[in-house]
């Protein structure tokens, strides 16, 4: 049967939604359009490529190629040569190796909308529009300032690791001491004596911008109530109560490129009437323009509905317990409306053929509290699952109302694809590869003078964990402080091999690895190329290694994360606990099913001549996607392509 002809193609993407939670939110209505929109369509689980990361897989998704072909390894890249501490970012559009889905697109002269597509900036394409579109979790390229925290209290963070890019001369937590005796201009009532401080946002550059914050106790005898302003003035101070944002702030920040002009936004989350507890938090500070194509688009759009506000950095407060559930659903919900007036406004108003959408919110979200809620998890908590699946269920509701609003704009002659990147699995223990790496004399560690804390000692280090999740050997001649030998370079791989396939979790005698290989062993699951590790590993269903990369002076190897206070302990050590991870996806293989979630992406197709009502049996792999869109739009598929084109989609 001939195919009907596709005009335009629609992709929404959202980042770790996967079919397990997804059938569960839906039977009891709690997902309205899609439990409307899936009997009109397909309806497949699908098998990210490895790593299930999100700059991987983000990327495979609009190329159709794995990631030893289009060159994003992991979250962040070690490149060849230069020291291990040395990091770049998974999310540079410019490293890819790849013909993206929009590329193949222009060639047949069709015109593509990016909406914050991750992994797609720098832009790639010549026509069309791009908003945005790096997506980073941690950091955004464009930020004139990450989101800061101000206390009054002694808080703990936990230093830029992992994948992390983040600039480290920022500082996530500011402590603020309160002083009396304020001369601030203007007129103001207050029952206690006026207290004040200087916050000071540094930016990307390292460089400062300050504010002043008077506190006053206006409706009651305690404190309740602050004034922010550039100057020790009422006038023009922005007036906060506990709970509230401020107005939009506009003011021009110092950078490397000089002064820009960007918005943020404050929130009063504590005050307590003695005002010795106050906590203050801001959004990131992001420019005005610098971050469309063509550069007008942004100024345009910001006029209409608001500044653009990116959620990436959001993970590092919420682990010191300086933000809760109701300021991420109040980020996240910010951006999910301008998303929409947004997509909806270029959509309506702009010349496309092709769209391409994607919302990271779900993803963050379980990162931080898919263990609290999950009984499979070791952080799973009864008296706070309620609270963390209810933030949860809202989070779902916005990716739900997102996707709607866009099917909705569609006609028949459109193919519409949702589809997620991979999914996510609750936490039950940490696994600390180098920890386990120091015990058995295949890495060394020193005190680091700056932090204070533990750090690969190179000149006495064979082999190293970087994300990715990849072990590299310190080989003489490639890195910079290398100390192996090349001919005791397999040697050491077996070493290492060896170690790693024998870890056992000493609770349960259980194995912690599922699969252990050698760089050239994994090029049939796509991983070759400079940028892959020397000894490809994935884990267990039941651990993560989120924490690989740290060295602890205990030399944990597999731990437990637990509750104190009202947050989970991270470091066990008894001092004021930090926030885990409690849902994860990164070190494991993309079939795992564990407690309400699974590793599992999901998508979805409808379009003119697709079938309905159906749900395959089958997986689907995410590098099929890019190939099937190109050949329903009828142009060629991307270069690089290593998928399928979906036939079976079609009626017959």
């Amino acid at each position: 049967m001939k195919q009907k002809q596709v005009q335009k193609m629609m992709l929404v993407g959202i980042d770790s939604l996967n079919g397990k939670f997804v059938r569960w939110l839906m039977k009891d209505g709690s997902l309205p359009n899609l439990s409307k929109i899936f009997p009109e369509g397909i309806l497949t689980d699908s098998y990210s490529t490895l790593p299930c990361a999100t700059s991987v897989n983000w990327t495979t998704i609009a190329t159709g190629a794995r990631a030893g072909t289009h060159g994003i390894t992991g979250m962040s890249i070690h490149e060849p040569g230069e020291s291990f501490d040395c990091k770049h970012p998974g999310f540079d559009s410019s490293r890819c190796k790849a013909e993206y889905l929009w590329q193949a697109g222009e060639r047949a002269g069709k015109r593509s909308i990016l909406l914050k597509y991750t992994n797609s900036w720098p832009p790639t394409i010549k026509k069309g529009i791009q908003v945005e579109g790096m997506g980073d979790p941690d950091t955004n390229i464009h930020q004139l300032a990450p989101p800061h925290s101000f206390t009054t209290q002694d808080r703990t963070w936990r230093p830029a690791h992992f994948y992390s890019t983040a600039p480290e001369s920022v500082p996530p937590i500011k402590k603020i001491n309160l002083q009396p005796g304020p001369n601030w201009e203007g007129d103001f009532f207050t029952h206690q004596p006026p207290l004040e401080s200087e916050l000071i946002i540094t930016t990307r550059a390292g460089r400062e911008k300050k504010y002043y914050l008077l506190v006053t106790a206006e409706k009651s005898k305690g404190y309740d109530t602050i004034f922010i302003s550039a100057e020790k003035d009422i006038g023009p101070a922005e007036k906060i109560i506990v709970g509230q944002w401020s107005n939009w702030i506009w003011d021009t920040f110092p950078v490397e490129e000089g002064q820009l002009r960007g918005s943020f936004r404050w929130r009063l989350t504590e005050l307590s009437p003695d005002a010795s507890k106050l906590t203050l938090y801001t959004g990131m500070v992001f420019p005005e323009k610098g971050w469309t194509v063509p550069e007008e688009i942004g100024p345009e759009l910001v006029g209409k509905f608001g500044p653009y506000q990116e959620i990436s950095g959001m993970l590092q407060p919420y682990h010191s317990g300086i933000i809760d559930y109701q300021v991420i659903i109040e980020e996240f919900g910010y951006q999910v409306d301008w998303m929409i007036k947004a997509g909806d406004y270029l959509l309506k108003n702009k010349p496309w053929d092709l769209f391409f959408t994607q919302w990271h919110g779900v993803d963050h979200l379980a990162h931080m509290i898919l263990g609290i809620f999950d009984p499979a998890s070791s952080l799973y908590d009864p008296k706070e699952a309620r609270k963390a699946e209810d933030c949860m269920r809202k989070v779902y509701s916005m990716a739900d109302s997102l996707i709607g609003h866009f099917y909705d704009l569609k006609d028949e002659e459109t193919l519409f694809v949702l589809t997620s990147d991979h999914g996510h699995v609750p936490i039950d223990k940490f696994v600390y590869t180098n920890n386990y790496l120091v015990k058995k004399n295949l890495c060394s560690f020193i005190q680091d003078q700056k932090t204070g804390l533990p750090r690969p000692d190179w000149s006495r280090t064979r082999a190293v964990a970087q994300h990715g999740p990849y072990i590299f050997i310190n080989l003489k001649g490639r890195e910079p402080h290398g100390i192996v030998d090349p001919e005791d370079y397999e040697k050491t791989r077996d070493e290492v091999i060896r170690v790693l396939k024998g870890l056992k979790d000493p609770e349960t005698g259980e194995y912690v690895m599922s699969l252990v290989l050698k760089k050239e062993d994994a090029g049939f699951l796509g991983l070759q190329g400079d940028y892959v590790g020397d000894i490809v590993y994935f884990t267990q269903p039941r651990y993560t290694d989120e924490v690989s990369v740290d060295i602890t002076e205990d030399l944990r190897v597999i731990s437990r994360p637990v509750f104190k206070g009202p947050y989970p302990d991270f470091r066990g050590d008894g001092k004021e606990p930090i926030r885990p991870y409690s849902g994860t996806h990164h070190s494991h293989l993309p079939a795992y099913d564990l407690g309400l979630s699974s590793v599992k992406a999901l998508s979805f197709f409808s379009g003119p001549g697709l079938k309905k009502n159906v749900k395959m049996d089958k997986a689907i792999n995410l590098i099929d996607i890019a190939p099937t869109c190109a050949h329903f739009m009828g142009f060629p598929i991307p270069a690089q392509a290593e998928g399928r084109v979906l036939q079976e989609l079609l009626k017959v």
